[in-house]
């Protein structure tokens, strides 16, 4: 068993290009379904032109492994895409799991990583809320309401993409 880390899937990922190739990979073709999933093929041309994508994520990598593909074909059909982060990832991976540094180190690694997977999907701009990882408790929620409203009125979001735990 090989074990992988957060950071080096991303870095590969980027490496590879995969995350663009996802979104470009088959024409648009007619919904097909197999055994009750549905798979949405690209559609041709930008049918979503002038929209706004909002995608939302708690840490770094959590669009980039749960929504890229989604997010990748909604930008390219069109949508002005933007990426909001909340945690500045200051905890890290588990003891032995993580990137070695400090906790500085890896908060400017997340960062950075964010803006990488935020030029990839072509996205427009990224957001980083910088709220300490694993501390949302400790934060107002009528703050965190009022914030990502703000964010949504600027950027003028009709379409607004989340992990929903």
């Amino acid at each position: 068993m090989a074990l992988v880390l957060r950071r080096n899937l991303l870095s590969g990922l980027v490496t590879a290009g995969t995350l663009p190739a996802l979104a470009r990979s088959q024409p648009q073709q007619p919904p097909t379904t197999a055994g009750g999933v549905f798979l949405e093929h690209p559609a041709t041309g930008q049918p979503n032109k002038g929209k706004v994508l909002l995608a939302l994520q708690a840490h770094a990598d959590d669009i980039a492994l749960e929504a890229s593909g989604t997010v990748a074909k909604l930008v390219e059909e069109g949508y002005t895409g933007y990426l909001l982060r909340a945690t500045n990832d200051d905890m890290g991976d588990a003891p032995g799991l993580g990137t070695m540094g400090t906790i500085g180190e890896n908060v400017l690694g997340n960062e950075r990583d964010n803006a990488r997977i935020a030029e990839i999907l072509g996205c427009k701009r990224h957001f980083d809320l910088n709220y300490s990882n694993h501390r949302m408790a400790d934060v107002s929620l009528n703050e965190l309401i009022c914030r990502l409203i703000l964010i949504i009125r600027v950027v003028k979001a009709d379409t607004v993409v989340c992990w929903d735990p």
